[in-house]
């Protein structure tokens, strides 16, 4: 019998989609390519690929390294601990004013 996708993995998804969209929101901002970030955060492009499509996350040791390389916090990265968007744009603005 198939598996039937639940809240709990729509929740999921959505909350990958979300980190990816703010993975890829760090990489522009630093006006790198795909595959330039990829391999500052040690990577391959089809890792980094998989995250900005919600597909995968990153595991605690490439979150560490893409907070190091972009100089954001882990929960610039983390939906599930950054939910106001006031908070969000804050942390923008600050990934912007050190580029």
């Amino acid at each position: 019998m198939p598996k039937v996708a639940g809240y709990h993995d729509d929740e999921a998804r959505l909350r990958r989609e979300e980190m990816g969209r703010r993975i890829e929101f760090a990489r522009n901002k630093m006006k790198l390519s795909k595959s330039e970030f990829a391999a500052l955060v040690g990577v391959g492009p089809s890792s980094y690929t998989a995250w900005i499509n919600g597909k995968s996350s990153p595991t605690v040791h490439s979150l560490a390294k893409l907070c190091e390389v972009s100089g954001v916090p882990s929960s610039f990265f983390n939906p599930e601990r950054l939910s106001d968007i006031r908070e969000v744009d804050r942390f923008a603005h600050e990934l912007v004013a050190r580029l």
